[in-house]
């Protein structure tokens, strides 16, 4: 609590300073910039002083603020709308809605950074916002668009395994991502073992991801933070989508709330569900007619669903709800013996938000939500000895992670080119790591303390100004106080945040951010691809924090006709408090161990990288090309005898392109190429054989350095073509997309394996094994359509 009233002081004598500046302006223009189609805010867009040469941009919310000290022209826009310019002559406050017209130009320029940046110096540095209609586009795994992927195909950006959503992010692990969906944590972004991500582009208008620069608005982890927002719904008009593709299906429907309320108010409904349940009817009914018989099912659902509502005096209340399950189950037995295996997972986020303008240029926000995610793990084996089915054994094991999130913000714009805010952000955190349901004997008392719950406070006060200090200088200057409490343990930390950008001229931009971060939970994991039975574990005594200091240097540029930008950046992270397993350990398979006691503790961390990029956002072809070059270490004082290793996120060389044709009105072509140096893993240096009677059982590996072997290269060519028309009477726009995924059929490594064969004596006797390491894919070409 010393660290926020330190920075309540700061706030108080900053406060004044900038109120006696702002005096000197007369009148404030204040309002909100939607899509006149649909009534949709458009956050980010840009609001220009076209006499002064100064402006603002929309909050996530749409809502501006701009001081105004005598007549002038204003320029709203927006990447992909149509500009408008206003004469304002106002002589008291005034508040405006602005209404912006989609472009009716056949080909409109898109921006992977759509902030409505006019020169090189309103480029965020470590910032990636790529639309949604750009994310469509990209070719994916069985045709089923992914913004998770999308997100990796930028420099800094992997995931851990082909086909799955495990980011990683400049040398992080996936749990040092902070994920939120509409302000609440998504803890697990898997579908389908990780194949699919948890998001549906349907219900997803913006994408931020930050992996430098962090503003001091958000904390808590230590590589990025992913910032969804959902679509609010349409507020003019009722409509709907649906589409139809291999893996599932998606239904869209949004509208008015009532005609009375069109304008004012919109709900927003999209789910998606898959069918391989109705593909694998036939097996579960040959296994239930089948005195031996066997059955696997699958199935995967998510729901996104909002409602808002605009009331007299300017407020807003939005409510949003996201709900995602996937279950796996596997049977077989006869008539009257039967056994089965089930795996589910699932996220549940709620989130309210209320918003209010204050004053003259204060903006209110608050939010309350609550976020849980759950996995459970069973078998069970049942007999029939009468006339009724009873379990004979029976083993579930549950881990769950469950917030309830309260956080306050104030935003303040005393004068152009100043946007102030301040807050207050409290979360209660409750882990249960294990609870263990089954019909062994086990001792009460032991049984007790695996399935006892931690509960853990985590509270934060932020203050952060971004601010123009000249037409060449731009500053972002923040600072995060954060207090931590579990088991009567409390840690405490300042965590200052500062990002500079110096323009030299329009096109040319140098910048420069370093960030303190800290990070609460840790994931014990014992792969890198973000698999449901990963465990979530809170951050204790013997377990301290983890913490990581990022400097990051760039420079953008932009060529004269705007069409193209190129981004330079390098950075250096170092990292404390990680963990890792030890060797030959997992916590699902020791129960009598205490998940600390299962994991090497206090861990390094060296991340180092140049990443480039270069971006095309106008014409027919569109896209973009990223490489970069980095390495990650990690040490550990009881691994490798304290030596740095690569951490088995390291990848030396990525290269990825991805670019999209318009022929013409109706068709579109969209290519990906990417390339990524073999990941770190660690492999046998030796083996003990026995060759007596169990001559045929796997021999004890000997294992020496950490990550001491590389897996071979991976590198894969995705193609799709969309070719939409207007359907029967013009009422309804129709696409067909198709496309192959490793179109030239690339053998990837997905895992390495050891394939074995008996070497015989010339006295026909066993004389040893000759054994291969053999490179495992999953994905071979595979063809989609929807």
């Amino acid at each position: 609590m010393y660290f926020l009233l330190k920075t309540y002081r700061i706030w108080v004598i900053l406060l004044p300073l900038l109120a006696h500046v702002s005096l000197a302006q007369r009148v404030t223009i204040r309002g909100y910039v939607t899509d006149r189609t649909s009534g949709e805010a458009l956050m980010s867009a840009t609001v220009f002083d076209t006499q002064k040469q100064t402006g603002v941009t929309t909050n996530p919310y749409g809502y501006f603020s701009l001081p105004l000290s005598q007549p002038t022209r204003l320029r709203f826009s927006y990447v992909g709308y149509e500009p408008l310019e206003v004469d304002v002559s106002a002589t008291s406050d005034t508040i405006m809605q602005i209404r912006l017209w989609p472009a009716t130009h056949e080909i409109a320029p898109v921006s992977v950074s759509a902030t409505g940046a006019n020169t090189a110096n309103d480029h965020p540095i470590g910032l990636v916002a790529i639309p949604i209609s750009q994310l469509k586009a990209v070719p994916a795994l069985l045709g089923e668009t992914d913004l998770i992927k999308a997100l990796a195909l930028t420099p800094g950006v992997t995931v851990g395994s082909e086909g799955t959503t495990g980011l990683q992010v400049r040398g992080g692990s996936p749990d040092q991502n902070l994920i939120i969906l509409d302000d609440a944590t998504v803890y697990n972004v898997s579908h389908l073992f990780g194949f699919v991500s948890t998001f549906n582009p349907d219900a997803i208008r913006k994408v931020d991801l930050y992996k430098a620069g962090f503003p001091a608005h958000f904390g808590g982890r230590l590589s990025s933070i992913i910032d969804l927002s959902m679509k609010e719904g349409n507020n003019q008009r009722h409509r709907g989508d649906a589409s139809i593709g291999l893996v599932s299906s998606r239904l869209l429907l949004e509208g008015p709330l009532s005609n009375a309320l069109k304008g004012r108010s919109s709900y927003f409904v999209s789910a998606r569900s898959s069918y391989f349940t109705l593909f694998l009817l036939p097996t579960l009914l040959a296994a239930r007619s089948s005195p031996n018989g066997q059955y696997v099912n699958y199935w995967l659902y998510d729901v996104n669903a909002k409602a808002n509502h605009q009331f007299r005096d300017g407020s807003r209340l939005f409510v949003s709800l996201y709900n995602g399950h996937d279950a796996w189950v596997a049977q077989e037995g006869s008539k009257t013996n039967r056994s089965a295996f089930n795996l589910n997972w699932g996220n549940t986020t709620t989130s309210i938000r209320y918003t209010r303008s204050l004053l003259k240029r204060l903006f209110l926000r608050s939010t309350l939500t609550f976020s849980r995610y759950q996995y459970t793990l069973s078998t069970r084996d049942r007999s029939k000895p009468g006339k009724d089915w009873i379990t004979t054994q029976q083993i579930a094991v549950t881990s769950s992670i469950r917030d309830v999130t309260a956080k306050t913000v104030l935003e303040w714009n005393p004068l152009p080119g100043h946007n102030v805010q301040a807050g207050v952000e409290a979360i209660r955190h409750r882990f249960q790591p294990t609870r263990l349901v089954t019909t062994y004997e086990i001792n009460p008392d032991t049984l007790n303390r695996i399935n006892q719950a931690v509960a853990a406070s985590e509270v934060a006060g932020f203050l952060e100004d971004d601010v123009s200090l000249t037409r060449w200088l731009r500053a972002n200057v923040g600072v995060r106080a954060v207090s931590y409490r579990v088991d009567r343990q409390t840690y405490s930390y300042m965590e200052p945040r500062l990002t500079l950008n110096v323009a030299a001229g329009e096109r040319l931009s140098v910048k420069f951010a370093y960030s303190k971060m800290h990070q609460f939970v840790h994931l014990l994991s014992s792969n890198s691809i973000g698999l449901p039975n990963d465990v979530w574990v809170p951050a204790t005594g013997e377990t301290p924090p983890q913490a990581s200091d990022q400097m990051a240097v760039g420079l953008t540029y932009l060529p004269a006709n705007r069409s193209l930008s190129v981004t330079l950046e390098a950075y250096h992270k170092r990292s404390t408090g990680l963990i890792d397993y030890q060797t030959g350990s997992n916590f699902l398979s020791n129960f009598n161990r205490r998940w600390e006691n299962t994991v090497e503790r206090n861990g390094e961390g060296d991340s180092r990288g140049i990443e480039v990029m270069v971006l095309k956002t106008q014409g027919r072809l569109t896209g973009w090309t990223g490489y970069t070059l980095a390495h990650h270490r990690r040490r550990f004082a009881t691994i490798d005898q304290n030596r740095w290793y690569d951490a088995t996120y390291d990848r030396r060389h990525v290269f990825s392109a991805t670019g999209q044709y318009q022929f013409n009105d109706r068709i579109r072509a969209s290519a990906t190429w990417v390339y990524q140096s073999g990941q770190p893993t660690t492999v046998p240096i030796a083996m003990q054989e026995n060759l007596g009677q169990e001559a045929t059982a796997y021999p004890l590996f000997v294992y020496g350095d950490r990550n001491n072997f590389r897996m071979p290269a991976y590198h894969r060519l995705d193609v799709g073509v969309t070719i939409g028309h207007k359907t029967r009477r013009r009422m309804r726009n129709a696409h067909w997309s198709f496309g192959l995924y490793n179109a030239y059929n690339r053998s990837n490594p997905f895992y390495l394996d050891f394939s074995r064969k008996l070497v015989w004596g010339a006295d026909g006797k066993a004389t040893g094994f000759d054994y291969k390491v053999v490179r495992k894919a999953v994905f071979p070409v595979l063809p989609y359509a929807s």
